[in-house]
């Protein structure tokens, strides 16, 4: 099969959008397409290298297997050269939680299934807190190839007419486009990285092979060289736009992820005959970068995330440091591993050796992950107990681990409700058969305090009706669905649902309390684009207040709680690497946001509970409290359940000024901890 330099060119257009979107996302906020466009390239390829195996004399099944031994030989000796880097340097800079988790990653990418263990995760690749918890993401994309390519080979080597199988291949691709777009709706993190809704990108690729039946120039020969060259340059631009236009809230992968697929298939189609092809992406220095675009995309990732925090602190200019280390590295592997190991290593072996030493090799890698698991499960505190001076406060993964366990019941009994509920449902807690409700109405941010709300409630003897649901707040407005990257429809309905349920219950006392974050992203009721920042803020405060006062218009007494202080985003590897756990705190201040909730109740002349004194003492925010030393929060934004409880004392003379006749209709707040 003849070398296509102007492909050898896209793979170095893709790399280069790939890496400028993990380094400078705000230059390029769409260069994620970049894996679009390897999978359509790999897809054509990987067919033309099936076509000419099945023209060639050998039966299916040895074409099979000289297949898998030559991507082996492709793809398995750098990726595991780099499970074995990410590995030592993460013993030498993460933390045991860190370490831990790593090595779950270390054992599913040696095994090319760690897209579904993001998956597992819920993993946000568009998101950088999400993204960043993984050493080793940029393998999801491998993963899904190598799943792809398990299949797809017997289907096409099965004795199937070319036309039929590009019949085929066209059919797999609408099914797995429409699968894709059912995932769009709902569940985004599937949709992104597994691998029946990504298949119909590989799949337009082989297309695009199978249609042209291997001969390139089939499609673009129709057209002069000028014709070939306007069809490749606007396939390009198409490309570039995508790059530069979509962004962490555009539907992808969904309907607009046909644009850079199919400027990619344009661009394959059009540049074997375009002189402007050969001139741009067929030049020396971009097919230089091309040849070595799996070995820069394989290093990029790694380097950065292990990298970044060893820079904290420095200025914002020095993670580009990492780009050159991390392209040395990759020189390094292209050299050393990568083309030894393509075409001179094991020359004579026959295919059923390649894939017996790849299955050993990936196998012992896969074996190493164990042992990271193991190493980062240990008690970090014993062992430090161990050691001279050894600084009391240092956590173990084991105690990471249950903290982010430390959830209020509410979950497991099904009554905080999930992305796709609209059912209020019927869960009174406190004293079920109390004359006086109170009601708690919010997203996950209001469901946090619910385990000091019910102490309260039942020693009060009140009934306590719980409205909560994830990413939906309380206030009027519409909600941006950030897993879906679509408008959040359900939380549309389901504030309505609630005031169906006041009106007919009638609680003398609802509790508002939602997550009010800088970064909330809304819809605009207008045109229903998404809005973030000032405008978001203004939405949300006026939202807010329309609920307020819609509340109050119903007869309740209307009582804010302002969202809790935040810690770091990185507090559980913090914890994990740090045995001083004071290195991981935060001062009121920072860790405080946009005080929308506040602002909402003084404008509302309601009341407002206000539990920062007590969760942040003297203006400094702990992260371990009391003599058991429990963890006052269970991830990056969410309070631990037993630290709220222990809340309940507090809590309880504002519940009783609250249902008091004379209640006031000012703001309360509590009294300070003094030091």
């Amino acid at each position: 099969m003849t070398l296509r330099l102007d492909i050898e060119g896209l793979r170095a257009l893709s790399i280069l959008f790939v890496v400028a979107y993990h380094y400078l996302p705000v230059a390029l906020p769409g260069g994620y397409v970049g894996v679009d466009v390897f999978f359509v390239i790999s897809g054509y390829l990987i067919t033309l290298s099936l076509v000419h195996a099945r023209d060639g004399s050998a039966g299916a099944w040895s074409a099979m297997l000289a297949f898998w031994a030559r991507r082996a030989r492709r793809l398995l000796p750098n990726a595991l050269l780099v499970l074995l880097a990410a590995s030592i340097a993460g013993l030498a800079v993460l933390s045991d939680y860190g370490l831990k988790r790593l090595g779950s990653d270390v054992f599913w990418s040696a095994t090319y299934s760690v897209n579904w263990l993001f998956v597992l995760r819920a993993l946000d690749y568009l998101q950088w807190d999400d993204a960043r918890t993984s050493v080793l993401l940029n393998f999801w994309s491998l993963a899904v190839e190598e799943q792809f390519y398990l299949v797809w080979p017997a289907l096409l080597l099965a004795g199937l007419r070319w036309r039929r199988a590009a019949g085929l291949a066209l059919m797999l691709a609408l099914l797995s486009f429409a699968y894709c777009l059912l995932l769009a709706q709902g569940n985004r993190t599937l949709g992104f990285l597994s691998s029946p809704a990504r298949a119909w990108e590989l799949l337009a690729g082989a297309w695009l092979a199978l249609h042209l039946r291997g001969r390139d120039d089939s499609l673009s020969a129709q057209f002069s060289p000028v014709g070939a060259d306007a069809l490749f340059a606007v396939s390009l631009t198409v490309l570039a736009l995508a790059a530069l236009w979509f962004g962490e809230d555009t539907a992808h992968p969904g309907l607009p992820t046909l644009i850079p697929v199919a400027g990619a298939v344009g661009a394959i189609a059009f540049g074997a005959t375009s002189p402007l092809a050969r001139r741009t992406l067929g030049s020396a220095a971009v097919r230089w970068v091309g040849a070595r675009s799996y070995s820069i995309y394989l290093w990029h990732w790694p380097v950065l995330v292990l990298g970044r925090p060893l820079l904290a602190g420095a200025a914002a200019w020095t993670i580009w440091l990492l780009l050159p280390i991390s392209l040395l590295l990759a020189e390094l592997a292209y050299r050393a591993v990568e083309t030894p190991a393509r075409f001179r290593w094991g020359r004579t072996w026959s295919s059923r050796r390649v894939l017996a030493v790849a299955l050993a090799a990936g196998g012992c890698v896969a074996l190493l992950g164990f042992g990271l698991r193991a190493a980062g499960a240990g008690n970090a505190r014993e062992l430090l107990a161990l050691r001279p001076g050894a600084v009391p406060g240092a956590v173990s993964a084991r105690e990471i681990q249950r903290a982010s366990e430390d959830l209020p019941v509410l979950y497991r009994l099904g009554c905080h409700l999930s992305l796709e509920q609209v059912d209020p449902g019927a869960c009174v807690f406190g004293q079920r058969d109390g004359t006086t409700a109170v009601a708690l109405f919010g997203d996950s941010h209001a469901a946090q305090w619910f385990p000091a709300l019910d102490e309260v409630a039942r020693g009060e003897g009140d009934r306590l009706l719980v409205w909560t649901k994830s990413s939906c707040p309380s206030a009027d407005v519409s909600v941006w669905n950030q897993v879906a990257r679509a408008p959040y429809q359900q939380c549309d309905l389901w504030p309505e649902e609630v005031f169906r349920r006041v009106e007919a219950l009638r609680p003398r006392l609802v509790i508002v309390s939602n997550l009010i974050e800088d970064a909330t992203v809304l819809v605009s009721r207008r045109d229903g684009r998404p809005i973030k920042g000032r405008e978001a803020q203004a939405a949300y405060l006026s939202g807010l207040m329309q609920t307020i006062e819609r509340l109050q218009r119903g007869g309740a007494i209307v009582v804010v709680l302002r969202d809790a202080p935040r810690p770091r985003p990185d507090l559980m590897d913090c914890l994990g690497a740090n045995a001083d756990v004071r290195k991981c705190e935060l001062g009121v201040t920072e860790a405080t946001t946009a005080a929308l909730d506040v602002q909402a109740a003084e404008r509302s002349g309601t009341l407002l509970w206000d539990l920062t004194p007590f969760i942040c003492p003297g203006g400094h925010c702990p992260v371990l409290w009391g003599n058991s030393r429990g963890f006052v929060y269970r991830d990056s934004n969410h309070l631990a359940a037993s630290f709220v409880a222990s809340l309940a004392p507090e809590l309880r003379p504002l519940w009783r000024r609250s249902l008091a006749p004379q209640a006031a209709s000012v703001p309360q707040r509590p009294a300070p901890i003094r030091p």
